[in-house]
Parts: C-alpha cells; sequence; structure tokens
C-alpha cells in the first residue's frame, strides 16, 4: 500500500466517527426543542391523569382485558368503588388462562384458547391485584391492579 492510499484510508476512518457524533448532537438538539411539560408537547396529559385513566370503567360498565401468553393487555384497571361493573377476560393466547383477585374472592373459570370469562365487581375503595393461576404465569408477569376509588 502507497502512502496516499494509508492517508486516505486514516481520513475516511477519523471522519465516521465524527459524523456519527455530529447526526448525535443534532439530533439531541432536536430532542430538546420538543421535549415535554406542555400540553402541545403531551396532548395526552391533563391534571387529573392517573395510571388507570384510559382503562377506567364505569359503574354498571364493561371493560375487556385480553389474555395473551403471558400477559395481559391491561395491567391497570380503575373503576367505582362500592358499584357493580364487570370485566371480561377473552383468551387470544394458545395457552389455557384466567384472570384471578384473591382478596375479593373472585375467578374466572381457566379458559381455553377463543373463550371468554366474566368477573362481577362490587368492592370497596382499593387496589386489588388480579393475576393468571397457571403454574409460572404470575411469575412471568402475568399480573395486574385493580384500583377502585
Amino acid at each position: 500500500m502507497n502512502t496516499i492510499s494509508r492517508r486516505s484510508l486514516l481520513g475516511a476512518a477519523l471522519l465516521v466517527p465524527v459524523g456519527g457524533f455530529t447526526l448525535g448532537a443534532v439530533a439531541a438538539s432536536r430532542q430538546e426543542s420538543t421535549a415535554p411539560g406542555s400540553p402541545e408537547a403531551s396532548p395526552v396529559a391533563s391534571p387529573s391523569a392517573s395510571p388507570v385513566a384510559g382503562n377506567a370503567v364505569a359503574a354498571g360498565g364493561e371493560i375487556v382485558v385480553e389474555a395473551r401468553d403471558i400477559e395481559y393487555s391491561v395491567t391497570a384497571i380503575g373503576g367505582p368503588a362500592d358499584a357493580e361493573f364487570t370485566i371480561k377476560l377473552v383468551n387470544k393466547g394458545v395457552l389455557e388462562h384466567d384472570m384471578v383477585i384473591d382478596s375479593l374472592e373472585l375467578a374466572t373459570p381457566l379458559l381455553k384458547p377463543g373463550e371468554e370469562g366474566i368477573l362481577t365487581v362490587n368492592a370497596p375503595a382499593g387496589d386489588y391485584e388480579y393475576y393468571c393461576t397457571v403454574a409460572g404465569h404470575k411469575q412471568l408477569g402475568m399480573v395486574g391492579t385493580l384500583t377502585l376509588a
């Protein structure tokens, strides 16, 4: 290899990291200019937002939760305290699943793929854990919280 070729390769090798750094700096400055904190930057934010606001059910209403293999589609449900509503569990997985709320003594039957089960809830204010009782599913994250207020 001659001297000119070595210099060209060395120069090109040095430009790649510098170019990457420059692009990273431009991307970082763009992120800073659109940082959240205003209603325009975060249209879903509101002063009354809660972790379960998007998954809330009203008195007399129903919320649908899909059981997929080793996860629920909804892991935080909000509902009214001391009012009746239902949670419909639909098994969209290939394994059997259920939903149990021990502290309220509520449970769907073990559901085969494609089956549905209903929980009718009417309980005092508080946080209640729900989970799948199939061996290992709770430990792998098939768990959620029902918050009644």
